[in-house]
């Protein structure tokens, strides 16, 4: 710990928020206050991958009684209403192998896949037009992250492969379901293949359709937290939404609960090096995790 603040892989994104989770239980639990209903903390691992731990929470006993849940992200203690979604998009292009001093004699497939990554802004222009306007969240976006040809070993300068890859990180706001995005995806490489005469370009999804959430302010969730963080900081509450999908994405999908996202951290710093939480956000945060659990589960 230096200057008040707490550095350490993890501690914004988000074992901050884990930890203030816990200080919070464990406050209620010695204060021996009573409250209608039960109070739990879910560590739920793999949420930066397939989000396993989420899924399987929600076929355990706990998982199905659960009526609310605040997810405790690094949101600096915002209240987010709002999670984009995300479909991880893996393209792959197959064309005819050939001696590089002869590309007539094959089909090229990364100029296939280049082709396809030409038609990612109208891909991306139409899933806009597909989505809610938010007041907390940006447009959707549509991002190449994973290039890579061949499609295995390392390839050769004289040669062309039979196949390319990319992905593509698609994430999205309020509105579409996951069959409305798979035909935008479809139509994308449907005109990609028209212009690559004998290359064929298909997609899938590498991870379950994750679609974005949101909660509205009259949600009783929603009114505990917001009654909470007045409470505790003495101001009014600032609202927003997370720019990427968490847990909460899969509680909500599966259980059809509200979720609200408020923890403490910045959402600028996880991922990067010297990532940290400030102490007093970490206070904050448990405070309001104690009056918000409070002020929902009112006996």
């Amino acid at each position: 710990m230096v200057n008040g603040r707490v550095y350490g892989r993890g501690a914004a994104d988000m074992k901050g928020g884990l930890a203030a989770a816990m200080i919070a239980l464990a406050a209620l639990k010695r204060s021996g206050a009573s409250f209608a209903g039960r109070l739990a903390v879910g560590a739920l691992v793999d949420e930066e991958a397939d989000m396993l731990g989420a899924q399987h929470f929600c076929t355990t006993a706990i998982g199905r009684e659960v009526d609310a849940a605040i997810i405790c992200e690094p949101e600096q203690n915002e209240v987010c209403l709002e999670q984009r979604g995300v479909v991880w998009a893996r393209v792959t292009a197959r064309g005819r192998m050939a001696h590089g001093a002869m590309p007539e004699a094959g089909v090229n497939p990364i100029t296939a896949a280049g082709v396809l990554l030409g038609e990612v802004p109208a891909l991306e222009r139409r899933l806009r037009r597909l989505c809610a306007r938010s007041r907390y969240l940006r447009p959707a976006t549509v991002t190449p992250t994973v290039v890579q040809a061949p499609l295995e070993g390392i390839g050769q300068p004289n040669v062309i492969p039979s196949g390319a890859r990319l992905t593509l990180d698609v994430r999205l706001t309020p509105g579409p379901d996951g069959a409305a995005v798979a035909r935008e995806l479809d139509a994308a490489c449907s005109r990609a293949r028209a212009r690559c005469p004998g290359a064929a370009i298909t997609w899938e999804a590498v991870n379950d359709f994750r679609l974005a959430t949101r909660v509205e302010r009259r949600e009783p969730l929603v009114r505990a937290v917001t009654q909470a963080v007045r409470r505790v900081t003495g101001q009014a509450p600032r609202f927003g939404g997370v720019p990427g999908s968490t847990d909460g994405t899969i509680l909500r999908m599966t259980l059809g609960i509200p979720i609200v996202t408020l923890g403490p951290g910045s959402r600028q710093i996880p991922h990067q090096a010297d990532e940290h939480v400030e102490v007093a956000e970490l206070v904050e945060a448990a405070r309001i995790y104690v009056a918000s659990a409070l002020n929902f589960l009112e006996a």
